[in-house]
């Protein structure tokens, strides 16, 4: 997950990286803090070229993200 002031995803600062979680793991609802500001969340997923990922998982990058909330305030957001 990455906080950015543009759509591209590595102009911003990641977030949040996931390392722990697996199929079996991965909570229906997951909460994390980022201390940043941006305007755009960009939730990113891939399979990379040439990497073996664990049984189970799909060849394409699959996603169910259904809700995002953002919780903060807004300085200087507009004039």
């Amino acid at each position: 997950m990455y906080i950015s002031n543009t759509t591209n995803r590595l102009e911003g600062h990641l977030c949040f990286k996931d390392s722990i979680f697996t199929t079996s793991t991965i909570p229906a609802v997951f909460s994390t803090n980022c201390k940043k500001h941006g305007q755009y969340v960009i939730y990113h997923n891939e399979r990379l070229p040439g990497t073996s990922y664990p049984a189970g998982y799909s060849e394409y990058a699959d996603n169910d993200l259904c809700e995002v909330e953002v919780y903060g305030t807004f300085e200087n957001s507009f004039p």
